[in-house]
């Protein structure tokens, strides 16, 4: 993680979860070293670094990014000038 000076592998517990439509669960009841996930065992070349300007302008380039006006947020000063 960027907040991490050491990289280390991980997992996230999912506890409660409601299953619908006859769905069950299919997670393992019990966590070892063996169930984290480590991308240099499925991606041998996996580097991991901060983002740059140039993977920003690369991921605009590729997810179809558009420069859309955002409207004036305007919903906290109608709401005080009702008062």
């Amino acid at each position: 993680a960027v907040d991490k000076d050491v990289a280390q592998s991980g997992c996230i517990i999912s506890e409660g979860d409601l299953f619908l439509s006859g769905a069950e669960p299919g997670l393992q009841a019990t966590m070892d070293e063996s169930s984290f996930f480590k991308a240099s065992d499925m991606y041998p070349p996996c580097t991991i670094e901060a983002p740059t300007d140039a993977l920003k302008e690369v991921l605009k380039l590729c997810a179809g990014w558009q420069a859309v006006v955002r409207p004036e947020d305007t919903a906290v000063q109608d709401f005080a000038a009702q008062y």
